[in-house]
C-alpha cells in the first residue's frame, strides 16, 4: 500500500498543477507577449463604488477605491484591496477610512516599506479637506494625518514617491479667488507632513496627475504642467499641448523622461471647429523641456496630421468622414467620424520595465453631441512614442460605460488594470484584471 505521505504529496502535485493550469487559462493572449486575466470585481459593501486607485510594492499591489454614495446625504468609505504579483487577492478587504460622512477620490503611492493612502474628507460638513494613512504590506492601517484643510474645499489628491524617503500628495485647492490651483506637499515615508504649508505649483487645472522622474516629480494638470525638486519648490510652466485638454490625464516616467497621456479633445464640436478626438503623448525632459510642443505649432501638424496619425506621438485618433480640405467636419455641419466613436475621458499610464502600457476610454455616438457606452482601450508604446501594438485593443467592453481606467506595474512586465464599470441592473463596480508582457523581441 502506498504510504500516507506518498499520496499527500501526489494529491498536493495535483492540486498545485490543477490550480497553475486554472491561472494559466484565466490569462489570455490579447496580442503578442501579452496576456491578460479575466476581469475580478473588487468586494464592495455598498452597490456603489468608484474611484479606483493602485500601486505597487513590497511584492504586492494595494487596489483602494471608494465604498458607497458620495452624494448629498450619502455615506462613503475608503477601502483598499491587496493583491498579488499575479493580480490574485492577498487578503480580506481593508477599511482605511470609515469615518462618517463622505470619504472619497482616493490616491495611492508606495514607499520605503509602506503604501501611502490620501483621500478628500467631507466629515466636517461644510468642505472637503485631505487626509491620508500608512498601511502596510500586511494591511495594517496607521493612524490619520490630515494634509491640507483650512475654510476652502481641497479635492482630488494623486501622490507618487521618490522610492527612498519622500512621498509627494499634490490636489485641486479652492483656496483664494479666481480659478482653482494645482497645490503640493510632501511627507515622510513615516507618515509625517513635511509641508505644514502646501506650496502652489500650478494656477488652475482640474484632475492633477504626479510621478516622479529623473528630473523630480512632473506635476500635470490639463495641457500644463511643472518639474518639482526635492526641496518641493516648482519649477517654470511647461505647456504641453496647444490646445485645451481634457482633465484626467496620466504621468508615468520612463526611457529617462516623464511623459504625460493627454485627452487632446474632449466632446465632439458639431459645428466642425474642434479637432478630432485623440489620445496623445508628450514628453518633458530632466530639463523641462517638451520636445513634442514646438512641433505641434507647425501648421503641418494641425488637425489633419493628428486625424490621421502621421504624428508619432498620437496613440490613438479619429477620422472624419470626408474630411478632405477640413479635418474636423464641415462649418456648420457635424459629418461625424469614421466608425461613430471617440476617444473619451481620463487615461492611464504605466511603465512595466518593457513597454510603456497606455489605457483610456473610447465612447459611441448617442447623437451629433452626446457620448454614451464607453469601452477601455489599450497599447504599448517605446521609446520615442514607437507603437508595440499596431492598433488599439479593446481590451474591456460591455453594454454599459466601463471608465475611468487607472494602471499601475511591478516593472518587471506585470501590471494591474483597474476601471469603474457601470452595472446594468444599477450602480457602479470597480473591477480589476493581471496584464503580463513577456521580455521578447521587440
Amino acid at each position: 500500500m502506498t504510504p500516507l505521505y506518498q499520496r499527500v504529496g501526489a494529491l498536493s502535485l495535483v492540486a498545485a498543477a490543477l490550480f497553475s493550469a486554472r491561472v494559466l487559462a484565466a490569462e489570455k493572449q490579447i496580442a503578442p507577449r501579452l496576456t491578460m486575466s479575466e476581469a475580478r470585481t473588487v468586494p464592495a459593501r455598498s452597490g456603489y463604488s468608484r474611484g479606483p486607485a493602485v500601486a505597487f510594492g513590497a511584492g504586492k499591489y494595494l487596489l483602494v477605491h471608494q465604498d458607497g454614495y458620495n452624494g448629498v446625504g450619502g455615506e462613503s468609505d475608503v477601502r483598499g484591496l491587496l493583491l498579488d504579483a499575479r493580480g490574485e487577492p492577498a487578503g480580506e478587504p481593508i477599511g482605511v477610512c470609515a469615518a462618517h460622512g463622505v470619504q472619497d477620490s482616493p490616491a495611492v503611492a508606495f514607499c520605503a516599506g509602506k503604501f501611502l493612502v490620501c483621500w478628500c474628507d467631507f466629515r466636517n460638513g461644510k468642505d472637503y479637506d485631505l487626509r491620508a494613512a500608512l498601511v502596510d504590506p500586511s494591511g495594517k492601517v496607521g493612524s490619520e494625518v490630515v494634509l491640507a484643510g483650512g475654510s476652502a474645499g481641497q479635492v482630488a489628491p494623486a501622490t507618487a514617491s521618490d522610492g527612498r524617503d519622500t512621498f509627494f500628495v499634490i490636489w485641486q485647492d479652492f483656496r483664494g479667488e479666481g480659478q482653482p490651483g494645482v497645490f503640493g506637499a510632501r511627507v515622510s515615508a513615516g507618515g509625517k507632513l513635511i509641508d505644514p504649508e502646501a506650496v502652489k505649483l500650478l494656477g488652475g487645472g482640474a484632475l492633477p496627475a504626479v510621478a516622479f522622474t529623473d528630473g523630480g516629480f512632473l506635476v500635470q494638470a490639463n495641457e500644463r504642467a511643472c518639474l518639482v525638486g526635492p526641496d518641493g519648490q516648482p519649477g517654470e510652466p511647461i505647456r504641453l499641448w496647444a490646445r485645451r485638454t481634457h482633465p484626467g490625464a496620466a504621468v508615468t516616467a520612463a526611457y529617462g523622461k516623464g511623459l504625460a497621456i493627454l485627452n487632446s479633445s474632449p466632446f465632439p464640436d458639431s459645428w466642425g471647429w474642434g479637432g478630432p478626438g485623440a489620445i496623445v503623448g508628450v514628453s518633458v525632459t530632466p530639463g523641462g523641456d517638451s520636445p513634442e510642443m514646438p512641433a505641434m505649432k507647425e501648421r503641418r501638424l494641425g488637425n489633419a496630421a493628428v486625424a490621421d496619425r502621421q504624428i508619432p506621438w498620437v496613440i490613438d485618433a479619429v477620422q472624419w468622414k470626408g474630411h478632405a480640405g477640413w479635418p474636423a467636419g464641415i462649418p456648420g455641419g457635424f459629418l461625424g467620424t469614421q466608425d461613430g466613436t471617440w476617444p473619451s475621458g481620463r487615461t492611464a499610464a504605466a511603465f512595466n520595465g518593457r513597454s510603456v502600457l497606455v489605457a483610456w476610454t473610447t465612447a459611441n455616438f448617442m447623437d451629433i453631441l452626446r457620448l454614451r457606452n464607453r469601452d477601455v482601450y489599450l497599447k504599448r508604446v517605446l521609446d520615442g512614442w514607437r507603437a508595440v501594438d499596431e492598433a488599439p485593443l479593446k481590451v474591456v467592453a460591455g453594454p454599459t460605460e466601463e471608465a475611468n481606467p487607472v494602471l499601475a506595474s511591478d516593472g518587471a512586465g506585470g501590471a494591474i488594470l483597474t476601471w469603474e464599470r457601470q452595472d446594468p441592473a444599477g450602480g457602479v463596480r470597480v473591477e480589476h484584471a493581471f496584464l503580463y508582457e513577456d521580455a521578447g523581441k521587440e
